[in-house]
């Protein structure tokens, strides 16, 4: 396994960085490379752990005083170091992440207090990443905002309901073409929605307050998302196929007959 970075390193900074400084960097590192903002980008996700990692250290006093003096020394217990050993407290067990990893499947295991996370060359590590640090609840605030996503100390991330829905909405060619007003059915009941002439294939349409209702408090409510899709018949009589090709005449000699692809 080869030697971790130096976490100075790791954020961009110098040995004797500001505190401010040192959240600065971390912020638009964490900003760049977090697991939301890369799905599926393993390298992403690896950089993500490793400036968290060298952010969670750096950000405490007494765990940057050990760093400084000791170097990877202070938090390796086979060194025999005067540090902390394998990170003490698990994010995975104790922090925002306990419970399944947000970072997809088959890097970490453990029991609750006691994850880890695997290197790909059989070594297994513990990453700290509390919850309970001063300087990651406000990191956590700016990246994930202050709402229903995080709770910090005591139960970490909590999946947010999804309260809106959608849902195709098949409409005539003519609709499509002239306007008009359908119907649609939502949780309540059926509405009728407004269609607007020359509307395409695809568009979405929102209906405020028709989604789902929040089951921690009834009285928000989700929207419903309308997706237009253009009905095309395929029984037509003679008359409807001659005043169709009709149509298309007129549109040629407009101009405006024939499409290309971009």
């Amino acid at each position: 396994m080869s030697a971790k970075r130096d976490y100075y390193e790791v954020l961009g900074c110098t040995r004797g960085v500001s505190d401010k400084d040192l959240k600065k960097a971390y912020r638009k590192l964490a900003r760049k490379y977090h697991p939301d903002s890369n799905p599926g980008n393993k390298e992403a996700e690896q950089k993500f752990k490793e400036i968290s990692e060298a952010y969670d250290v750096l950000s405490d006093p007494e765990k940057r005083r050990l760093y400084d003096q000791f170097g990877m020394a202070a938090f390796d217990e086979s060194s025999g170091g005067a540090g902390y050993g394998h990170y003490s407290q698990d994010p995975f067990g104790q922090g925002p992440f306990s419970g399944s990893s947000p970072f997809g499947s088959g890097a970490f295991s453990g029991s609750s207090g006691a994850r880890s996370w695997s290197d790909g060359s059989g070594n297994y590590h513990t990453w700290q990443f509390s919850s309970d640090n001063p300087g990651m609840k406000d990191i956590f605030k700016d990246l994930f905002g202050d709402n229903i996503h995080f709770e910090s100390g005591s139960g970490g991330f909590r999946e947010p309901e999804r309260l809106d829905l959608e849902k195709n909405l098949h409409i005539p060619f003519t609709t499509a073409v002239f306007g008009g007003e359908v119907r649609v059915s939502t949780p309540d009941g059926s509405v009728m929605l407004t269609i607007p002439p020359g509307c395409q294939c695809g568009r979405r349409m929102r209906l405020a307050g028709k989604g789902k209702r929040s089951a921690a408090d009834p009285k928000i409510r989700g929207d419903l998302y309308v997706i237009i899709q253009i009905t095309v018949p395929k029984d037509l009589s003679a008359a409807e196929v001659r005043k169709l090709r009709e149509y298309e005449h007129l549109r040629k000699q407009k101009g405006t007959g024939s499409h290309s692809a971009a």
